[in-house]
């Protein structure tokens, strides 16, 4: 389905409007931080994306999913947890400022918590390849103009590497961040691209990918690689049709792909130098990132242990709103086990297992994208980063907005034409996929 000059006319109704407009702030906290401020620029992406989701349960038909008893019991289990961590946290720690990074972190919970519990109709109204192609294009546009034309330099978030390359944060306010976000918006793509067939989808999600080797960092090509490593494994282990029916793509992309890395590390050495650095432990980053593991280890083990001793103490959200004392131990994995303990990292890590299930068994890409977010998370601190947390807990809203039988979107509308899925859909039972 190419994009068409009638198709950019639709694409300005109002559904799809609302969800650019809210993935737009969710990425670009930079500038909203060049014009209002850091805190402020939190608290707007905050607001916007509650808006967003109150919008649609006041406007669009909601459907239990099968495991809406289990994800609420789950995120009660977790609220209660997090609440005996604090208590911990101020007799062990005598630490009393735990609220931001709790509200951080339910805040995070509750939106993956959303798609493990609702199917939202109202995705299925918006163009969202479009939308979340057209935000590539963006954030790499600007990326490319910092890198490489020194311009839009006064964003915040830069940090220089190798002889005084640019890391470049795009719009997202941190060079951390930007090559978090892009790799998962250009696979959540990619999967529409084979269900649409529109070739600004694939270039959108190629122009990411590459935006992400450019910007040097090692957590983006982490994303990249163990993709496409998830996405492998669970072909061969599921012989899955949808993967034979679309073999020639499959095999053109893997093509295309190896012979541009190819040329990109024959243009740009260092490339290939930053992504092997990534498997040394006495590397530039990975000596000081194993140094603070096995503090935070040694922290961990003088804990409770089931519970949480040091609630809001290690974690970047503390320090962002004025709190000296907060730390970092370089790993989402040991960041929960500090602030939660085991008990609640196990049942924040089962958030992430049920988005899984609740994305249709056909969308690997999706799901191997899930898995490798998920892996990322243990050896980068990368579990607090608003924008990649939400767009990760979107992959069943999206999944959701495609046809489970052609694989094409489809309108509320034109639900007739599989009025079967429909009837099973409005029951609120799971369909086998």
């Amino acid at each position: 389905m190419p994009l068409t000059f009638s198709s950019s006319i639709k694409l300005l109704k109002f559904s799809n409007i609302l969800f650019f407009s809210t993935v737009f702030f969710l990425f670009s906290r930079g500038l909203i931080q060049l014009l209002l401020g850091k805190q402020i620029a939190y608290f707007l992406q905050v607001l916007v994306l509650t808006g967003f989701y109150l919008y649609l349960f006041t406007s669009s038909r909601l459907i239990k999913r099968s495991t809406f008893s289990l994800a609420i019991s789950i995120f009660l289990l977790f609220l209660v947890s997090c609440g005996l961590s604090a208590i911990f946290t101020i007799i062990f720690s005598n630490f009393h400022e735990s609220a931001i990074y709790l509200s951080v972190t339910l805040f995070i919970s509750l939106n993956m918590v959303l798609g493990s519990i609702f199917r939202i109709e109202y995705f299925r109204k918006i163009n969202i390849g479009i939308v979340l192609g057209t935000m590539i294009f963006l954030l790499v546009f600007i990326a490319f103009a910092q890198q490489y034309g020194n311009t839009f330099t006064n964003l915040p978030g830069f940090t220089e590497v190798f002889d005084g390359k640019v890391r470049p944060p795009s719009l997202t306010g941190s060079y951390l961040h930007y090559p978090l976000v892009l790799p998962v918006l250009s696979f959540i793509v990619l999967q529409i691209f084979f269900i649409e067939k529109s070739y600004f989808l694939l270039a959108s999600a190629l122009s990411g990918f590459l935006g992400t080797f450019l910007s040097y960092s090692r957590s983006g090509m982490m994303i990249i690689i163990g993709t496409l490593l998830c996405f492998i494994l669970i072909s061969v282990f599921r012989r899955e049709s949808y993967v034979s029916k679309n073999l020639s793509k499959f095999i053109g992309i893997v093509i295309v792909t190896f012979f541009v890395s190819l040329i990109l590390f024959y243009l740009k050495p260092d490339l290939l130098v930053r992504l092997l650095s990534a498997l040394d432990l006495n590397s530039s980053g990975n000596d000081a990132r194993v140094s603070v593991w096995s503090k935070g280890i040694s922290l961990w083990a003088d804990s409770p242990i089931i519970f949480g001793a040091y609630t809001g103490l290690i974690t970047n959200s503390s320090s962002n709103f004025g709190v000296d004392q907060a730390t970092i131990v370089e790993s989402g994995l040991l960041q929960q086990l500090l602030n939660f303990g085991l008990l609640g990292t196990l049942l924040y890590y089962f958030f992430p297992v049920l988005i899984f299930f609740n994305i249709r068994s056909h969308h690997i890409w999706l799901r191997s994208c899930l898995v490798a977010c998920v892996f990322q998370t243990f050896v980068y601190q990368s579990i607090e980063v608003l924008p990649y947390m939400v767009i990760v807990s979107f992959m069943p809203h999206i999944s959701y907005a495609f046809n489970p039988y052609n694989g094409y979107q489809f309108s509320v509308a034109q639900q007739k034409r599989v009025s079967s899925d429909s009837t099973t859909e409005k029951s609120g039972e799971h369909r086998p996929q």
